[in-house]
């Protein structure tokens, strides 16, 4: 992963699921995300380039959404 992409997952085969969630960490940004699988779903943007080998993958920029910033667990951990 380039400098410039260290929020950036990629290449992510999903279907929304119950009771799934995603959790995403990035060291060098010290940001940790939390998902559910729909909401990664909603969030996430699908590759359609056409001749890809990840066509139909999903990626995620955890910088982008702020709601999803800095992700405290003591909100669902109590």
């Amino acid at each position: 992963v380039g400098k410039g992409n260290s929020e950036l997952f990629a290449a992510i085969n999903h279907k929304s699921r119950d009771n799934y969630w995603f959790v995403f960490y990035s060291e060098r940004l010290n940001v940790m995300g939390i998902l559910t699988s729909q909401e990664f779903l909603d969030k996430a943007s699908r590759n359609t380039k056409a001749g890809s080998k990840n066509i139909g993958k999903y990626s995620i920029y955890l910088h982008k959404d702020s709601e999803f910033k800095a992700f405290d667990f003591k909100k669902i951990l109590g």
